[in-house]
């Protein structure tokens, strides 16, 4: 019972450190007038430094660590399309294993959906996150779907009972951990 708790300690600072970052960086992206990396792909980063400064991504996490702020990044220019197939990406580079990173991926996809107007694919990405974030059991992570659920699903689509349904599951999730 003693590791799962330091488990479960260990992924909600791991999941803490990663939110600072992902809002650090969408923070710095929304200081310019545009995010010059939001239109390059991880592709252009593999071959070496990009422009000649920084360092390149050399293991997947990296790469979907810098997909991931991408997308945030495009989310806060107004640019849910271009947020989505960051997203996407990021997931698709990110191990299966890592459940809460996708977890937070998966929640950033869903705003993208949400944000482009596509409620059908959001709900749906959200209906498979509920079961993700009981077995994840961090209460960043299940706060984090909450406020997505209050703050863009729900402004964008208010009353919608399906909605409803998963900020009230959601909710519950939150209280019992």
């Amino acid at each position: 019972m003693g590791s799962v708790s330091r488990s479960r300690s260990w992924w909600g600072s791991h999941v803490t450190r990663k939110l600072q970052a992902r809002l650090s960086c969408s923070t710095s992206c929304t200081q310019v007038a545009a995010c010059d990396h939001v239109g390059t792909t991880g592709s252009d980063l593999r071959g070496g430094r990009r422009g000649g400064r920084g360092r390149s991504p050399s293991e997947e996490f990296d790469r979907a660590v810098w997909l991931d702020c991408t997308a945030v990044c495009a989310l806060r220019l107004g640019q849910p399309d271009q947020a989505g197939t960051r997203f996407r990406e990021a997931l698709e580079a990110t191990p299966n294993e890592w459940i809460p990173r996708r977890v937070f991926s998966t929640i950033g996809l869903a705003t993208a959906l949400t944000d482009s107007g596509d409620l059908e694919a959001a709900l749906e990405l959200s209906d498979s996150l509920v079961p993700q974030l009981q077995t994840v059991q961090s209460r960043e992570l299940t706060e984090h779907f909450v406020s997505y659920l209050r703050t863009g699903l729900l402004a964008k689509y208010p009353g919608h009972p399906h909605g409803q349904a998963l900020l009230a599951e959601a909710t519950l999730t939150s209280k019992q951990l």
